[in-house]
């Protein structure tokens, strides 16, 4: 009886808790939503970098070069794989310019080889340039990079050919 009689005489103020108590519960809510969706994981932006490396700044001509693609993307990456053409693009340094060299491997050097090769995420990929005798055929300083699909940056290395 005695809330019904403070009602009658305070009819604003029991309006105004009714309407803080629907607010209270409304942020609730919202809050409550909010927490909910944002542990539901849609379509991200890949976030990382890819790192690229050749093990040794020197080589003599003929020897091995290798390399190795480290992907710290929270996704996989994929490169293209051009056989017989080189596995990257290969720059020579000449009076101050880079050109692009160019070589072919023998069609049955890569006959069951992927198109797309896959980087999963925090994977590692390494290859070498055994198939490609002429590319690193004379001494200088050369430059291999790495193009990458949806990636806006050109990850490379440099080295030189003695």
């Amino acid at each position: 009886m005695k809330g019904e009689l403070f009602y009658l005489h305070h009819p604003k103020r029991m309006r105004i808790m009714w309407g803080v108590l629907y607010i209270g519960i409304f942020i609730l809510l919202i809050f409550g939503v909010y927490q909910a969706a944002s542990r539901v994981r849609t379509h991200t932006l890949p976030v990382g970098q890819i790192d690229f490396s050749i093990p040794y700044s020197k080589y003599v001509v003929g020897e091995t070069i290798s390399f190795t693609i480290t992907n710290h993307y929270n996704s996989s990456i994929y490169v293209m794989n051009e056989c017989p053409d080189e596995p990257l693009a290969v720059y020579y340094q000449n009076n101050g310019q880079w050109i692009r060299q160019h070589d072919q491997a023998s069609e049955e050097d890569c006959p069951d080889e992927q198109r797309k090769v896959s980087v999963p995420a925090n994977g590692v990929v390494q290859g070498n340039f055994n198939e490609w005798h002429n590319l690193f055929s004379k001494p200088g300083k050369y430059r291999v990079v790495a193009f990458v699909e949806s990636y806006n940056a050109l990850p490379y290395q440099d080295f030189e050919v003695i």
